[in-house]
């Protein structure tokens, strides 16, 4: 365990590093996308399908820590009741946004437009928080393996 702690670490902190544009990984700044024609609508479903699973790829990293911690909370719940309902609640919590954001799309373009404007400060603050975050998870990695080691 250690030694993930290190290698994501690493990964981490090079991330921070691409997105303060110190170190340049290509891989990373290309956009990935596929054209698509309203007019051919064939193979939709297969089309949503692979929409579904790209998503889920994205969106798992992001909620899956959160998810697991729910889980795990609802099974070490004493009542199948309290459980559910602890299910329910991290399932609001991520469906309620996503349905104000729709209702006040229109009122968000604004914010969206600040984001935008001030996307290079961002994207520093972002990086040097990736680098600060790298940094830990190597150094209590390091620890980990310290503490580990009998003299």
């Amino acid at each position: 365990m250690p030694y993930l702690n290190i290698a994501f670490g690493i990964l981490v902190a090079l991330m921070g590093l691409n997105y303060l544009e110190i170190l340049k990984i290509d891989v990373l700044n290309k956009e990935y996308k596929f054209e698509v024609d309203g007019k051919n609508n064939t193979l939709t479903r297969l089309k949503a399908l692979s929409f579904g699973v790209f998503f889920a790829l994205t969106w798992s990293p992001c909620s899956g820590a959160y998810l697991a911690f729910a889980m795990n909370s609802a099974l070490n719940s004493s009542t199948v009741l309290e459980g559910g309902l602890m299910l329910f609640v991290y399932s609001m919590g991520i469906t309620i946004p996503i349905i104000i954001a729709t209702i006040f799309i229109d009122k968000l373009k604004n914010t969206f437009k600040i984001i935008k404007k001030n996307y290079e400060i961002i994207n520093r603050i972002s990086g040097i928080i990736m680098i600060l975050m790298g940094l830990y998870m190597i150094f209590s990695g390091i620890n980990l393996i310290l503490s580990g080691i009998k003299i």
